[in-house]
């Protein structure tokens, strides 16, 4: 069998001396550091885009910010009072925004300017990660390509904890990484490691994974080492962790009972079927981010996008097949605790989706383990494309893999262009099947007729129930409750509520009880008054009962 040494060919020795030039690396950062501002000042333009989960961090920071500690004011029909306990998202979010609202901003401005926040620390932390994984050289390329693709931008427009939690889960995972550096105050590092996957915890409860992954990489890392050392190492890293996200659980079970907040129904989602919609979210996400743009460029960004992840994989299949994992070492090592995390990170997610009742797989569960993707794949590419040549692998190997890189970046690039130009438009959507969410801009709806009257006709210690509650909640500052869906609930609930108001915005959420529906009930029923419909809201009011 004949191999050919890839240093016999100057043109690509050239190359892999541009992959290892340290200089380079301080001035793609820079780049993509300023690429990242750019785009998130245009994206977060109009303001953070709001769903059921936004609305719950953002009641909670209200809360917070004026003295009731971390409760919500956004609450089911089952609950009988307008305000309880935070318990099903966790407090870390909801805090910081309160802490910057006590400064005088409002609460989607402070979400704005945390998440802008949070894209530049993705980005250095992101930059460190790679370094110690891939080097200097290919670490510019990494941050490069993630400052262009489409997923940390969209994220970041919602108003979402999952900023947050990525750039302290890649902060926790660079500081692991650095404790096994020569000469690293590697006791110190790892403290301050789980430390920071304590906080993240505290942003996404999935930052449990991380801790275990983390431990367990550490753990394998240092088994040539003494007993005594290793040990030291592994608490280190683990009693902060413990500690700082075991206390919110505590105070979860001492509040209501469950760990976690809330018992949610089984979602009755087979494994085949979740597994199936994990890879649809990964391949859309990272080969077709243009599958939800409308016309040319949707179809030109899929076009480019398949076609390159078909080039990537026909020019590294045949490498793969005489792939040999390298020798333990600290590069090596930490690549293991890399991958030990997403994967456990997608285990975790497959077990979620199947168990409990929640959204489908979607960009935005599968947006913190994405950077660390990113740097294993093209660590990949880098293997494959400087791998030596064997007789019988694929000819043309380099050329496939040198189109493939073009043809994966420029469907992001078209991606996230095109959605920082429309940001305008009042609706975004997340990767199929996911529902589309409106924009509630604190500004834009500030002069709107119905909700200017409900605030003030509304008594603010009773609830509101609205088919919109997180855009009522936002505005009007009230008490919500979510109006019940009519194939599968009822109606009756809302006469447990006297004095309060009834809120529906015309077209909204159509499989909720809309317009006819109450209209209907206000007809038979004397309890329910119809105050007709003011601006786009038609509004009613739930009388006490003689």
């Amino acid at each position: 069998m004949q191999v050919t040494n890839f240093n016999t060919n100057h043109r690509e020795s050239g190359v892999r001396r541009v992959l290892r030039q340290r200089a380079l690396f301080p001035f793609a950062c820079a780049a993509a550091i300023a690429l990242t501002l750019g785009l998130s000042f245009t994206a977060l333009d109009v303001g953070p885009t709001l769903t059921p989960d936004s609305v719950q961090y953002l009641s909670a920071a209200e809360s917070y910010a004026s003295g009731h500690g971390v409760q919500t004011t956004v609450t089911g029909l089952e609950t009988a009072t307008p305000r309880q306990p935070l318990t099903s998202w966790p407090p870390l979010f909801p805090v910081t925004i309160a802490a910057l609202m006590q400064q005088g901003l409002t609460p989607l401005s402070a979400t704005r300017t945390l998440n802008t926040f949070y894209l530049v620390a993705i980005i250095i932390a992101l930059s460190g990660i790679a370094r110690l994984a891939a080097g200097p050289g290919l670490a510019s390329i990494i941050v490069l390509a993630h400052a262009v693709m489409f997923y940390p931008v969209m994220t970041a427009t919602f108003a979402w904890s999952e900023p947050m939690y990525t750039a302290l889960s890649l902060c926790a995972l660079y500081l692991v990484g650095r404790s096994h550096e020569p000469r690293s105050r590697a006791l110190l590092l790892l403290f301050l490691a789980g430390v920071l996957a304590g906080f993240a915890t505290l942003s996404r409860y999935i930052g449990f994974v991380l801790i275990g992954s983390a431990f367990i990489g550490i753990v394998w890392i240092n088994l040539h080492e003494k007993p005594s050392v290793l040990l030291r190492r592994a608490l280190s890293f683990s009693v902060p962790a413990i500690l700082i996200s075991g206390g919110w659980l505590v105070r979860n079970k001492i509040v209501s009972g469950v760990l976690l907040g809330d018992n949610r129904e089984y979602s009755g989602i087979s494994i085949d079927a979740a597994a199936g919609s994990l890879a649809r979210a990964i391949a859309e996400d990272f080969f077709a981010p243009t599958a939800n743009l409308p016309g040319m460029w949707g179809w030109l960004g899929i076009a480019l996008g398949v076609t390159g992840a078909i080039l990537l994989i026909t020019g590294s299949v045949s490498v793969m097949r005489h792939f040999r994992f390298p020798s333990m070492n600290r590069r090596s090592g930490f690549t293991l605790i890399l991958g030990l995390y997403v994967t456990l990170y997608l285990t975790a997610v497959l077990w979620v989706v199947q168990s409990v009742r929640v959204d489908p797989i979607n960009t935005r569960y599968l947006a913190p383990i994405y950077p660390i993707m990113l740097t294993l794949l093209v660590m990949l590419f880098r293997a494959s494309l400087f791998a030596e040549r064997r007789s019988s692998e694929v000819p043309w190997r380099r050329p496939l893999l040198a189109a493939s890189a073009v043809m994966l970046v420029v469907p992001q690039l078209i991606a996230t262009t095109v959605f920082a130009a429309r940001i305008g438009s009042e609706e975004r959507t997340l990767t199929a099947p996911y529902w589309t969410s409106t924009v509630g801009d604190e500004y834009a709806w500030r002069d709107d007729q119905g909700l200017e009257l409900l605030q003030t006709i509304a008594d603010k210690d009773r609830p509101v129930i609205s088919n919109h509650w997180e855009l009522v909640h936002l505005v009007t500052g009230l008490p919500t409750k979510p109006m019940p869906n009519r194939e599968t609930e009822s109606l009756e609930p809302i006469f447990r509520f006297p004095g309060s108001f009834i809120a529906l915005h015309l077209g909204t959420r159509p499989y909720l009880f809309n317009r006819e529906d109450l209209d209907a009930l206000a007809y038979r029923h004397p309890q329910l008054k119809n105050h007709g419909v003011v601006g786009s809201w038609a509004l009613y009011e739930v009388l006490e009962s003689n």
